[in-house]
Order: C-alpha cells, then structure tokens, then sequence
C-alpha cells in the first residue's frame, strides 16, 4: 500500500496511518527509553492565610461617610501546654468620635485556632474556590468526624 496517490499527493488511508504512528511515539515511546515521569496532580497550594503577626484594621463607616469607629483584627501565636502551636484570634472594636461620645462601645472577643486540626484537603477546596470567585463550601462536624476517623486508620 501506497501513502501517496499517482499525484504524489497524500490520500485519506496515508493520512490517518501517519497520524496514528504519531500519536503512538509521542505517548508511548518517551516513556520506553526512560523519559522522567511527571506527577499527574500538582501538590496541594501552601496556605499562607493567617500568619501570626497578621493584623487588619478596619474604618467602620454611618451611612458610608462618617467614620464611627474602628474594628481590628490580630493572630498571634501561642504554645499549649502539649507543646502544640495554635493560633490566637484577638478581635477588638470601639467607637470614636461624638458617636463615641454618645453611644461609647468597646468590644474585645478572642477564639483559639489549630491549623493542623482541619483536614488539609479542605484548605485547597478553600483555595481553589476563592480563586474562581465561587463560595467555598462549610467545614462541617460531619466532614470533621469523617477526615478524623479516617486519619485513626491511616494517619
């Protein structure tokens, strides 16, 4: 069998042979001569969201004008008694000005975080989520139990 019609010119069956001997070194014949593997998933990203030291601060705005007051977030870190390292969520507000003068407030509320404590898949849904402008979906109880009976039997 010919690959070339009298005109020298490519037929169908020619075509389709050449593209299949194509397809076929470039899929299987790197790997025959030991060509280097490349991992078929990317590693998960390394969250760097919550840092200790990290601290925002917000202007809480009336009516989108008039700054009322003011609204700030710190993370700090912090050692159990277990040696663990967790994290430390300090959240304060108050009100300034005559507003302050007014109706003066001043809140502090404080939650404890352990990173290492949320199954890590989580964190990439998180991550790939937030990079698709979608909303991530809720760290239950029940995905929490789940991830923690199946690091009970293979950590």
């Amino acid at each position: 069998m010919s690959y070339f019609s009298r005109k020298g010119s490519l037929t169908a069956a020619g075509i389709s042979a050449a593209a299949c001997a194509l397809i076929f070194g470039l899929l299987f014949l790197p790997s025959a001569f030991g060509a280097e593997q490349q991992p078929a998933t990317s590693p998960l990203p390394l969250i760097k969201a919550f840092l200790p030291g990290e601290s925002l601060t917000y202007v809480v705005p009336w009516s989108g004008t008039v700054k009322i007051g003011t609204a700030v977030m710190e993370v700090k870190a912090e050692r159990l008694s277990d040696g663990r390292e967790v994290l430390r969520f300090v959240s304060t507000s108050r009100t300034e000005g005559l507003v302050g003068s007014l109706y003066p407030l001043g809140d502090t509320i404080q939650s404890g975080f352990d990173p290492a404590d949320i199954c890590p898949e989580h964190w990439a849904h998180i991550h790939n989520r937030l990079s698709a402008n979608r909303e991530p979906r809720d760290y239950t109880a029940e995905r929490h139990a789940f991830w923690r009976a199946r690091m009970a039997v293979s950590p």
